[in-house]
C-alpha cells in the first residue's frame, strides 16, 4: 500500500479517536460554558490508571471502566473545587489537573505502562485481520454510539437542566437547581467520555504514559473552533458532526507539519498558534461567526 494511504488512513484513525475527547471538551466548554483544562491530566491519569488494571486484571473491559470511573472522579472534582471551594473555574481545572499528574504517579508508581497486545475493540472486532481496519471501524461504531448517546441525553429533561446550567444559570436557580449538582452532572459526563478515549489510545498504543495527556484539551479547543468556523451552527448533532470534522482538519495539519520536517514536539506550538489566531479573528471582526470561548464562566 503506498505510504501516503497508509500515513492518511492513520491519521483517519487518530481522528476519530480524539473527536471522542473533542466532544468531551465540547461539553465542558460549549454546553456548560465551564473553561475545563482538567483534560490535560485527567486524560493521562485515566490512560495510567486504566493500564494499570489491565497489567493487573488481564481484562481490557475492565481497564477500560477504570479508566472511564478516573475521568469521571477528576471532573467530579473540578467541579468540587469550583463550586464549594469557590475558585475561579479555571484554576479549579488546573489544580484538578496538577493533582492527576501527582495521583497518577503515586499510584502507578511511574510513569508509563507497557500494555498487554489485545485490546477492546480487537477483541470485538476479532473477525477483522488487519488492525488499522479494527482502529477505523472499531472507533466509528464507538463515536457513533458515543454521539447517538450523548445527543439523545442533551434532547431529556436533564440534559435541558444541563444546558440551562451552562446558558442560563440564574434560571436554573429559579427553578430550585443546585448549580453544584449540575456542575458535577456535566463535567463527569464530560471527562468520562475524554477517560474513554484514554483508554481506547492507551489500548490501541500498547503502553499507557500518565503524560499522555499533555496538549490534549488546548488541541480539542483548536479542533472546535475550527469546526465551528468550517461548519457554523448551532444545533446539537451538527454540531458535534462540526466537531468531527474540525478535528480532522487539525490531524491534516498536523500530518502536513510533520511531513515538512516539523518536529513532534514542535506540533504543540502548530497547535497553540492555531488557537490564538482563532481567538484574535473570531473576537476582532467576528470572521468565524460565534466564539467557542463567548460567555464562558471565569
Amino acid at each position: 500500500m503506498n505510504s501516503t494511504v497508509v500515513q492518511l488512513l492513520y491519521t483517519l484513525e487518530t481522528t476519530l479517536l480524539f473527536s471522542v475527547v473533542t466532544i468531551g471538551v465540547y461539553l465542558s466548554f460549549r454546553v456548560l460554558r465551564f473553561p475545563d483544562l482538567t483534560a490535560e491530566g485527567g486524560f493521562g491519569l485515566s490512560a495510567i490508571l486504566g493500564g494499570m488494571a489491565y497489567v493487573s486484571t488481564g481484562s481490557p473491559w475492565i481497564a477500560l471502566i477504570v479508566s472511564v470511573l478516573a475521568g469521571v472522579a477528576a471532573g467530579l472534582t473540578t467541579a468540587a473545587l469550583a463550586n464549594l471551594v469557590k475558585l475561579p473555574t479555571i484554576l479549579a481545572s488546573i489544580l484538578t489537573m496538577m493533582m492527576c499528574f501527582s495521583v497518577g504517579l503515586l499510584v502507578a508508581g511511574q510513569p508509563s505502562r507497557t500494555l498487554p497486545d489485545d485490546w477492546v475493540l480487537g477483541s470485538v472486532l476479532g473477525f477483522l485481520d488487519n488492525p488499522l481496519a479494527v482502529g477505523i471501524v472499531g472507533m466509528a461504531l464507538s463515536l457513533a454510539v458515543i454521539v447517538v448517546g450523548v445527543v439523545s441525553l442533551l434532547r431529556t429533561g436533564s440534559g435541558f437542566m444541563l444546558r440551562i446550567r451552562g446558558e442560563n444559570p440564574n434560571l436554573a436557580r429559579e427553578l430550585g437547581h443546585s448549580l453544584l449538582v449540575w456542575d458535577m452532572v456535566g463535567l463527569a459526563i464530560a471527562n468520562g467520555v475524554i477517560g474513554l478515549a484514554a483508554a481506547l489510545l492507551s489500548q490501541r498504543s500498547g503502553y499507557a504514559s500518565i503524560n499522555m495527556g499533555r496538549g490534549m484539551a488546548i488541541s480539542a479547543l483548536a479542533a472546535i473552533m475550527l469546526g465551528e468556523a468550517i461548519f457554523p451552527t448551532r444545533r446539537l448533532a451538527p454540531a458535534f458532526l462540526a466537531c468531527i470534522g474540525g478535528t480532522l482538519v487539525m490531524q491534516l495539519v498536523r500530518l502536513l507539519a510533520l511531513n515538512l520536517g516539523m518536529p513532534d514536539g514542535g506540533l504543540d506550538l502548530v497547535t497553540s498558534l492555531m488557537v490564538i489566531a482563532f481567538c484574535w479573528l473570531a473576537r476582532s471582526n467576528g470572521f468565524f461567526g460565534h466564539n467557542v470561548l463567548e460567555k464562558i464562566r471565569i
